[in-house]
């Protein structure tokens, strides 16, 4: 089996970005599997391709002209989505953020939860843990911020990514920061993959980046998701698909624990209080949409 990764990368500028992105790909480099390929979309990056070709790891770089927007992870996936097709071979494809480092293992559980699975999986490591710089990481020091946090990498078995797969993704386009891995996860259920989050056996860590290098503020933040959100939005409308992709809980809670009912257990209970708010405020709206008019008028005076 390829494993295919999909990324797109800041400038290699001698930078605190450029450290972590350099460790993104020695990780890589240490996976314990030989084919592997990296599929990377620059949006206009002048350090980019010359520093992938020197990793040493075989790889292919499309280059794009932005627009209005900085960068896309629709077409940093659709790129090695068609690229990997043309390919005429089975495949695992992985879009990911080039700051997460996963365990040397990783191909091997994927392809144990695909032994599990007669149509093909879909896998997530999550939450992440999260080193806030550098040293943190070299150090073992990280965070969980449990299953409400991002999702910064997600794959899928070519066994089940078909023309209306690739249509989702072509189809709805995210710019810029945020939601996508929203859309993933709904696109992964609507097209019936097996999916299993594989945190138990193969944790993925992630630095964070320095975003004031590239004036990635609250403002870029607002603007990305003011895009965004309307995207999933038609997506879940037109698909009548269930509006609670909203919520990375929710997201997270369409995925198996791997490693058996052991894991599961041990999971869910390590997240309980998690689960157990976002649940509460499911039943809580619940409760107010069925409300009267005039209670929901004398609660909201109080």
């Amino acid at each position: 089996m390829k494993l295919i990764v999909a990324s797109t990368f800041r400038e290699f500028d001698g930078s605190e970005n450029d450290r972590i992105q350099r460790v993104f790909l020695e990780g890589l480099k240490n996976l314990k599997h030989t084919d592997l390929e990296l599929v990377v979309t620059t949006f206009g990056e002048r350090t980019v391709k010359k520093t992938i070709e020197e990793s040493g790891l075989k790889n292919v770089v499309f280059e794009e002209e932005t627009k209005d927007y900085r960068f896309s992870l629709t077409n940093v996936l659709l790129n090695a989505l068609l690229y990997a097709q043309d390919l005429k071979t089975d495949y695992y494809i992985i879009w990911t953020t080039c700051d997460v480092f996963f365990e040397s293992n990783l191909v091997e559980e994927i392809l144990k939860v695909e032994k599990l699975s007669k149509k093909g999986t879909s896998i997530i490591s999550h939450p992440h843990q999260i080193s806030k710089d550098m040293e943190e990481f070299h150090n073992g020091t990280y965070v969980e911020h449990g299953p409400n946090d991002g999702i910064d990498f997600i794959g899928f078995s070519s066994r089940l990514i078909s023309n209306e797969f690739i249509g989702d993704i072509k189809n709805n386009f995210f710019s810029d920061w945020g939601v996508f891995e929203h859309f993933l996860v709904a696109v992964a259920v609507k097209n019936r993959f097996d999916r299993y989050n594989l945190y138990p056996v193969n944790k993925a860590r992630k630095i964070c980046n320095d975003r004031t290098i590239n004036n990635e503020n609250d403002e870029y933040f607002r603007m990305s998701l003011n895009k965004n959100w309307p995207v999933l939005k038609k997506y879940i409308y037109n698909g009548k698909i269930s509006s609670r992709y909203f919520s990375l809980v929710y997201c997270n809670f369409k995925f198996k624990v791997a490693g058996g009912l052991h894991s599961t257990l041990k999971y869910r209970v390590r997240f309980f209080r998690v689960y157990v708010h976002y649940f509460y405020q499911v039943i809580k709206s619940w409760v107010a949409f069925f409300l009267p008019r005039s209670i929901k008028d004398l609660m909201n005076k109080r």
